[in-house]
């Protein structure tokens, strides 16, 4: 067993080093075990640290190196210790796990910055969700077309941004730009 701990070990500081030399670069490996070479208890532990790395919701570890936006907007990184100022920061969603997650965050909030003045701006009218006569228009992707598009809606609110006027949201696409609204207003890689 020891000698087991010892090769994860091992195998978890060479990859945190191969993380930090490929800075930020997403790796996929393929391990193969025959799990009947392990003892039941090997077994166990390798079974927990699988279910464990495909726990769809990350939170950092002690001593684990990680990202945070300031309130200039850069992206610092911090050793999480699990600490008031690391659980509220990770609360709020300002804990990444990679530098480019946390500045793909940057972006994003610029873009929806720019989309909500362009809005503030440009509407010509309040948009008023009490209205069922006003038509409200959001911009939306359609994986069937593979293009952005501008749809209206009466009173389903969504979380989206909302224009007075399907040819001032059109005016916004063009202006912040149609690939940085894919990219990282509606996440379509």
């Amino acid at each position: 067993m020891n000698l087991f701990r010892n090769i994860l070990r091992d195998n978890k500081s060479n990859l945190l080093s191969e993380n930090k030399r490929k800075e930020n670069k997403h790796m996929n490996e393929t391990l193969n075990v025959n799990l009947n070479n392990l003892t039941e208890e090997e077994r166990n532990t390798l079974l927990a640290l699988v279910e464990k790395s495909l726990n769809k919701v990350w939170k950092p570890e002690n001593d684990e190196e990680c990202f945070y936006i300031t309130s200039y907007g850069n992206v610092n990184s911090f050793l999480w210790e699990g600490d008031e100022w690391d659980n509220k920061t990770y609360t709020i969603g300002n804990c990444y796990k990679t530098a480019n997650e946390a500045e793909f965050t940057v972006e994003k909030l610029k873009v929806i910055a720019e989309l909500k003045r362009f809005a503030q701006k440009h509407n010509e009218e309040k948009i008023d969700w009490n209205n069922k006569e006003q038509t409200k228009y959001c911009i939306y992707y359609s994986y069937n077309t593979k293009h952005i598009g501008v749809e209206g809606c009466f009173s389903a609110k969504q979380n989206a941004i909302y224009f007075s006027s399907k040819e001032i949201a059109e005016q916004a696409i063009k202006a912040i730009g149609e690939e940085r609204i894919k990219r990282y207003y509606l996440e379509v890689e």
